[in-house]
């Protein structure tokens, strides 16, 4: 925000109750109807869900999205 990013570009989801890569994707295709432009998709303890890189490759290989993981198992 203080680079000049809009906020409504910024998403950040909680994936503690999320639990399948369905899922997931529901949550990009949500943030996808918010942001214009580069979207910051920021995931919160991604690694709660089980198979959740299949549900990440194909949305890393998009230039318009900067994709980050969080949480204690992804350092």
């Amino acid at each position: 925000i203080e680079k000049g990013v809009e906020p409504k570009n910024i998403f950040f989801a909680s994936c503690e109750p999320v639990k399948k890569p369905e899922d997931l994707m529901e949550l990009f295709r949500t943030s996808d109807s918010f942001a214009t432009g580069k979207k910051y998709i920021l995931l919160d303890e991604v690694t709660y869900i089980d198979d959740w890189q299949r549900a990440i490759k194909s949305f890393l290989q998009i230039p318009s999205v900067f994709l980050r993981p969080a949480g204690h198992l992804t350092r």
